[in-house]
C-alpha cells in the first residue's frame, strides 16, 4: 500500500511526463515568471517537487 505522499508524487511525475499537462503549465511559468523576474517559477516548482518527494 502507497502512502498518500507517495501517490501525491507519483502523479506529479506523471503530470510533468504529459505534454499535454506541461504545454499549458509553461504558459503560465512564462507568464508569472513575466511577473516575478527575481526567481524564475521553474526554480520554485522545482523545490516544490523535491520537498514533496522528501529530497
Amino acid at each position: 500500500m502507497t502512502t498518500d505522499k507517495q501517490q501525491k508524487a507519483r502523479l506529479m511525475l506523471q503530470a510533468i511526463r504529459d505534454t499535454e499537462f506541461l504545454a499549458p503549465c509553461e504558459e503560465i511559468q512564462n507568464d508569472f515568471s513575466a511577473i516575478n523576474a527575481d526567481e524564475p517559477l521553474t526554480a520554485k516548482i522545482t523545490e516544490a517537487i523535491a520537498y514533496q518527494l522528501g529530497d
